[in-house]
């Protein structure tokens, strides 16, 4: 509950520059918003958890062939959106790179920026260098959950280090309160932007694209762990992935798409207002020296990088597995060879400044078909039981009626209507989700038909 609420509210805030004053039925109706959006992404949070649990692969052979290929969709859309997530990483070590120059050499930083200017990501040979270095160390480093445990708990010390000491440096900006000021106005600007329809779909957004950091970390810890016993430590790794997730991607929706303005919308011109980068700004602007400054953008960056790095590989290695046993290849030199691959490939794709563009829609499209596919394989099966089982196992709740509908009802109709809005917004988003859906979808078919000779 806590990432989602975290999630659906800094968007309600971010899409439109509103708030809240303490007046009474005001503060009711946002904080009653956001947890009517939010339940349902905790259910999807927690749900999709089958697809990692090896529950969709049951559904779809009790299901058939034809629910089969639904399921191979479904694998194909989260595989896509793991690349794309390691896209947008990239574009953000960039802006951060970019942004600690600039502080280094007592210059504006690039992308703090007004409305008016704008940001283009840019790549170069020594992304190409750092992503082959990355690679390197993955593949070497590779032993498995013991070492995914150890390398979590270093990371996890250095993104708390880098929260607090990001803090503390906004507490120094002048205007830290005047967001939550506006936060608790009764304006037209305030609470009452929640009856436009662009403060929802932000939230949305944002939650589906942070529900894929914190399940990535959930996959990356939970599912070694068996045990009820565990479910507290894996709910609390949940959290802090979630909470720290939704921080990165609201700076990578802003600085890795740069299509986003103030007021909600998308903009062709890539312009990046200040107010979206949040934090970034805050410290770029905290009146600091230039390089404290910059050193508390590298900690900032390297901390939300740190917590990234470890769900994505997890997400590799179960994602990976999917297709890897159906030809009994082995795992452990299969996943670190594919990491090393889209490594390579993000640096080449991250070198065009059309591919944030590109990045952005396709994480929307990609993240809400794997879960459409997902569900929609689950319940045609066995009814959901693989979802009930898994969350029975590692939730502390029993999986009810109602929860089932939830999942089986609320999310795909919630996930047909951020990509229909998606669309209806911007045709260059229309048209990257139907080349994404066609290329998954021959996939799809070709996995099924070597699935069927294989067997």
């Amino acid at each position: 509950m806590i990432v989602a609420i975290a999630g659906t509210g800094v968007g309600m805030l971010l899409c439109r520059p509103a708030g809240l004053v303490p007046d009474g039925p005001g503060l009711v109706a946002w904080v009653v918003a956001v947890f009517l959006l939010a339940i349902p992404f905790v259910v999807l949070e927690l749900g999709t958890g089958a697809i990692y649990q090896d529950s969709l692969g049951e559904s779809c052979r009790k299901a058939g062939k034809h629910w089969e290929l639904v399921g191979w969709l479904a694998t194909g859309a989260a595989v896509l959106a793991m690349l794309l997530l390691v896209m947008t990483a990239g574009h953000l070590a960039l802006a951060g790179y970019d942004g600690l120059l600039a502080a280094i050499a007592d210059q504006p930083s690039p992308w703090v920026a007004n409305a008016a200017d704008t940001v283009a990501p840019r790549g170069g040979g020594e992304l190409v260098a750092v992503a082959a270095v990355l690679g390197v160390v993955q593949f070497r480093l590779w032993r498995g959950a013991p070492a995914i445990a150890r390398s979590g708990v270093i990371m996890a010390t250095i993104a708390f280090t880098g929260l607090v000491l990001v803090g503390g440096s906004l507490l120094l900006h002048p205007g830290a309160m005047d967001g939550l000021s506006r936060l608790l106005s009764a304006g037209p600007g305030g609470w009452r932007a929640l009856g436009t329809i662009e403060p929802w779909l932000g939230a949305v957004i944002t939650v589906l694209v942070g529900w894929a950091c914190g399940t990535g970390a959930v996959t990356a810890y939970g599912s070694y762990l068996n045990r009820s016993t565990d479910a507290i430590g894996i709910g609390a790794i949940a959290v802090l992935a979630g909470a720290l997730g939704h921080v990165l991607l609201l700076a990578v929706l802003a600085i890795g798409s740069g299509v986003i303005v103030a007021d909600g919308s998308h903009d062709q011109g890539t312009r990046l207002p200040e107010s979206l980068i949040g934090v970034a700004a805050a410290l770029a602007n905290c009146g600091l020296p230039t390089w404290w400054a910059g050193i508390l953008l590298a900690v900032w960056f390297i901390a939300l990088l740190a917590l990234a790095i470890p769900a994505l590989l997890a997400m590799s290695e179960v994602l990976v597995s999917a297709v890897v046993d159906k030809f009994a290849l082995p795992r452990e030199r299969v996943v670190p060879a594919v990491g090393l691959v889209l490594f390579f490939l993000t640096a080449v794709l991250l070198s065009d400044p059309q591919a944030a563009t590109w990045c952005f829609h396709g994480l929307v499209w990609v993240l809400s078909l794997a879960l459409i596919g997902q569900v929609a394989c689950s319940v045609a099966a066995i009814r959901l039981d693989a979802v009930a089982r898994h969350l029975n196992a590692y939730s502390a709740f029993h999986l009810g009626w109602a929860w089932r509908l939830a999942v089986g009802g609320l999310m795909p109709l919630a996930a047909v209507g951020v990509l229909v809005m998606h669309g209806l917004r911007d045709p260059v988003a229309a048209t990257t989700g139907g080349a994404i859906a066609i290329g998954v979808l021959v996939a799809a078919v070709a996995m099924v038909r070597l699935s069927g000779r294989k067997s």
